[in-house]
This record gives structure tokens, C-alpha cells and sequence, in this order.
């Protein structure tokens, strides 16, 4: 099974330093799960408590307060590119950039040397996704 957090309906509930990196909190965040491609392909969308961690972080810009829900953004690692999504499990180094827009028009855009995710607590089943015309 591939597993992807879903930028689009997660909710960016908070962050804190931990050193020199940042822990941001997915509280919930939306993951896809599907055999072939998460957010494209068809599966199943779940509710999952998860902490993205990038490592070294520099913070070029936040939204102005938390918790906000999130409309869209995307992942980097190096040259790859993950468009509204975080693949699951995520343990990574080398330049990273997180990027995302709230629902209210803000931006958070967050660079590091690497990242990981925690999953908390059990996930929670939402709903079945169809599929995404656009695939």
C-alpha cells in the first residue's frame, strides 16, 4: 500500500523547535492510501495525527497564527517534487522544502538538510477517494 499526507484538508495545528529543527504538526492530516499512486489513483482517505520534522530548518515565512487549514503546497527533496503531498513513511536527507498555502491566503515555506514523520495515535478512516480525474 502507498501512503501520502494530502497537503489540500490537513490542518497545520501548531510547531515547535526541538534544536536546530522544527516539528510541525499535522493535526489532523488527511493521508491517502492507495495501491497505486496516493491522490491520484483510487484508495481510501484516512485521518492520521502526524509530525513532519525538517531537519536544520530555516523558516522563510509562517501564517500568522494556529491552528489553520491548509489549501495546498508541496514537497522537495533535491530536484524530486511532490505536488500537494508528503509520501508515508518519510525519512530523508538533503535539501528539503516545504512549501503551503493556508485557506486564508498565507504562506509557510520551510528549507532544511532533511526530514522525517512521526505518526501519532491511530488513523481513522474518512472516506473512499475515487480517483482524480486529473491523474
Amino acid at each position: 500500500m502507498n501512503t501520502a499526507v494530502e497537503l489540500h484538508d490537513s490542518t497545520l495545528a501548531g510547531m515547535t523547535h526541538d534544536g536546530r529543527d522544527l516539528v510541525l504538526r499535522l493535526s489532523p492530516a488527511y493521508v491517502h492510501r492507495s495501491t497505486g499512486r496516493p491522490g491520484v489513483d483510487p484508495g481510501s482517505g484516512w485521518l492520521q495525527d502526524v509530525d513532519l520534522v525538517i531537519f536544520e530548518a530555516m523558516v522563510d515565512t509562517l501564517p500568522s497564527e494556529f491552528p489553520v487549514d491548509l489549501s495546498d503546497g508541496s514537497f522537495s527533496v533535491g530536484e524530486v517534487l511532490w505536488d500537494n503531498s508528503i509520501p508515508l513513511p518519510l525519512a530523508v536527507t538533503g535539501a528539503v522544502t516545504l512549501t503551503a498555502v493556508t485557506c486564508g491566503g498565507e504562506f509557510l515555506t520551510v528549507r532544511g538538510t532533511g526530514a522525517s514523520t512521526v505518526m501519532h495515535g491511530e488513523s481513522r478512516y474518512f472516506e473512499q477517494f475515487p480517483g482524480s480525474a486529473d491523474g
